[in-house]
């Protein structure tokens, strides 16, 4: 250290343009000076890396007096810091022993800056800290915690918070430790403390200085000398302490036994409330157990905390005249203040969560879901969040009673927070909670919603609450369910998805396709006529009333069809490709080339017929195949003439005349007469489907 410590006294002489320490400096002065010093420091590698860090952390410091919170030189020296302090503690715990304007560590100088204004050294030197000491794997969240609490105290304000020592305190560091004594204010200490009227400034500081101490210690208080046990003082000599003892002594100081320490004294005292013999009462350490409680709660100190609720659990377990007290005393280990308090000491945590987080919740007592659902819309910050939705799912994963009782209140992002986690612990009981959250506008959860319906197992989906479903008003979630449709047997569920595609606005061709196959899976018998009928040209009327409109039967009409074997869907399609716009007919192209017809999948029967209708005949082509019978009159609807398509599931009876070529069917009571070639060939075929479907056989194809 000899090169350092003749470096130091060169420094210390210099004085460029009349500036000393602390005072003035001109270019190239304090900051030169500065330069050259951090050059010099570091005689070891462990001492270059402590160096290295201790100057990123006061360059981050000072930096927030420059730059405003969100600039991009505040992320470069936040990044900096982490990464030196991170090389540094990789060679061990980053002791430093604090003087008034060095910093050492294991006697080795470290970081050193004369310039009080600059100075990190003699600030935590000014408020009373002694030794600072960083621990291997100390977390993020606390460096950062200390970088602000070095930055407040850089701003020379101290009229309204703490000293470095208190804030440092109630940080309630675990990977940073502190030694103290009581800090002191200087004499010419102005840019501090004298416009603030504190005790380092101002008349009444000055009052003080001239009256002197109050109460002066009598100089002889430590006389006579105590006896030595060998009988002769002379014998008195130096002994060098051990290292492992003076750090078990330092230890018993250290910044993070306050809390030990603090709960040690309360058990103590509920000890002496248990005890018969004993007057005190509970009421007597009533306040010192809030005041412990809110020290612990603002510290973020869980596991003390968990000690002292567990100490005050079992005085109220204990029964006897103190248990009502102490229940009503445990109840404030868990009320909304004391959450919220735990909650943002995790508002910058990373990594796993504390078990004791959760013991904790347990201890207390009581059904604290709506208490943290009430927490998770007001949490700050991705720690506290993520901490609050594990609380949940902690819950949850205890008991799933009043899971939608709870969601029915709770604002839209609360509602997708108990979603996931009833995802995550309550599988069966999710889509219960998604269904009943299905309906709300809020992207979030209309994703977690998908996520649920896409995992349900096909037993497991209500399939006569397709429509609840579709009721969503996210066009994603829509398509998901149409696409998760089963084969069901209720009518009703036909009838209802018509009607909704039906009703469905102009333009929303994707959510008409995925509904036209739906229905095809919910009854494809029955679901032909229905497509057919939409891919059919329409009526004059039907034409005048959607002329303004384009309509979106068509595109479910092509896109079930297309789902259907069998010549009578294809001619359906066929007949649409020749009249459609171009963007249907391309749909149409691509319906037919997809289809993979079977050999004999043609029509059953083929010909001219003729429509007896009442007094009038209508010419045209009958067409039977094996899912319809189809009469296409010629010259198309517009001349008095209407296209029939008669359901052969719903024909009651057919009768043909062969001598007379003449067919007549029963479709539900309804007659209808065909006469010619037509009518002819296609008596035996149908005929034959009839007696297939009587006999509960498959029609022959």
């Amino acid at each position: 250290m000899g090169a350092i410590s003749d470096d130091l006294a060169e420094l210390d002489s210099e004085n460029v343009d009349g500036a000393g320490p602390g005072g003035p400096a001109g270019p190239g002065g304090a900051d030169a000076a500065d330069e050259r010093l951090e050059r010099a420091l570091g005689q070891t590698e462990p001492g270059r890396a402590a160096n290295g860090a201790l100057r990123a952390l006061a360059r981050a410091a000072r930096s927030f007096l420059v730059y405003d919170a969100h600039n991009e030189a505040i992320k470069t020296f936040l990044g900096e810091y982490r990464a030196c302090v991170e090389r540094a503690v990789a060679f061990g715990p980053l002791d430093l022993e604090v003087r008034p304007f060095e910093l050492l560590r294991e006697g080795e100088v470290v970081y050193v800056e004369r310039d009080r204004d600059r100075s990190l050294a003699f600030r935590l030197f000014r408020d009373g800290v002694r030794r600072l000491c960083l621990q291997p794997g100390v977390e993020w969240a606390e460096l950062l915690r200390l970088l602000e609490i070095l930055s407040i105290r850089y701003t020379g304000v101290r009229q309204y918070e703490d000293d470095t020592v208190t804030l440092l305190w109630k940080a309630g560091f675990h990977g940073i430790t502190l030694s103290a004594v009581e800090g002191f204010v200087l004499a010419d200490d102005d840019d501090d403390e004298g416009a603030s009227g504190g005790e380092g400034g101002g008349a009444a500081a000055a009052e003080l200085r001239r009256a002197g101490p109050a109460v002066e210690v009598p100089a002889d208080w430590d006389r006579p000398a105590p006896a030595h046990a060998e009988g002769d003082p002379a014998a008195l000599r130096r002994r060098t302490i051990k290292p492992a003892v003076l750090a078990a002594l330092r230890d018993e100081v250290a910044s993070t036994q306050a809390a030990r320490l603090a709960v040690r004294l309360c058990r103590e005292l509920i000890d002496l409330v248990v005890d018969p013999t004993d007057p005190t009462r509970l009421a007597d350490v009533a306040g010192l157990l809030d005041e412990v409680r809110g020290l612990l709660l603002a510290d973020g100190q869980l596991g003390a905390l968990l000690e002292l609720t567990e100490a005050v659990a079992a005085l109220a377990a204990a029964g006897g005249d103190e248990a009502e007290a102490a229940a009503r005393e445990l109840a404030r280990f868990g009320d909304l203040s004391a959450w919220r308090k735990i909650l943002r000491s995790f508002e910058r945590h990373e990594g796993a969560l504390p078990a004791e987080l959760f013991t904790l919740a347990a201890r207390v007592g009581g059904d604290p879901l709506p208490l943290f659902l009430g927490l998770a819309d007001e949490a700050q910050g991705r720690g506290a969040r993520e901490a609050v939705g594990a609380l949940i799912g902690w819950r949850l994963a205890r008991s799933g009673g009043g899971l939608l009782e709870a969601a029915a209140g709770a604002p839209d992002p609360v509602a997708a927070e108990l979603l996931r986690q009833a995802r995550n612990v309550r599988p069966a009981q999710a889509p219960g909670l998604a269904l009943a959250l299905v309906d709300r506008e809020h992207s979030e959860l209309q994703g977690l919603v998908r996520e649920v319906l896409s995992a349900m197992p096909s037993e497991q989906l209500h399939k006569a609450s397709v429509l609840r479903w579709l009721r969503s008003p996210d066009r994603q979630t829509r398509l998901l369910a149409l696409n998760r449709v089963e084969k069901v047997v209720d009518k009703g569920d036909l009838d209802a998805l018509v009607a909704w595609i039906e009703a469905l606005p102009r333009g929303s061709r994707a959510e008409a396709m995925a509904a036209g196959e739906a229905l095809t899976r919910l009854d494809p018998d029955r679901a032909l006529e229905v497509l057919v009928g939409w891919v059919r040209p329409r009526q004059l009327w039907d034409r005048v009333v959607s002329a303004a409109t384009e309509p979106v039967e068509p595109w479910a009409g092509v896109a079930g069809l297309a789902k259907i074997d069998g010549e009578y869907a294809a001619s359906a399609i066929r007949g649409l490709q020749a009249r459609a716009e171009p963007e249907l007919a391309a749909l149409c192209a691509r319906a037919l080339a997809g289809r993979a017809e079977a050999p004999g999948a043609g029509p059953l029967a083929e010909g001219a017929a003729v429509h007896h209708a009442g007094l009038f005949k209508h010419a045209g082509r009958l067409i039977l195949s094996p899912q319809m019978l189809c009469f296409e009159p010629e010259g198309g609807r517009w001349r008095g003439a209407k296209a029939l398509d008669l359901p052969v599931q719903r024909l009651r009876s057919s009768v043909a005349h062969e001598a007379e070529g003449t067919l007549t069917v029963d479709l539900d009571g309804e007659l209808h007469r065909f006469s010619g070639p037509g009518a002819a060939a296609a008596g035996a075929p149908l005929a034959a489907l009839l007696r297939a479907r009587l006999a509960g056989a498959r029609a022959p194809r």
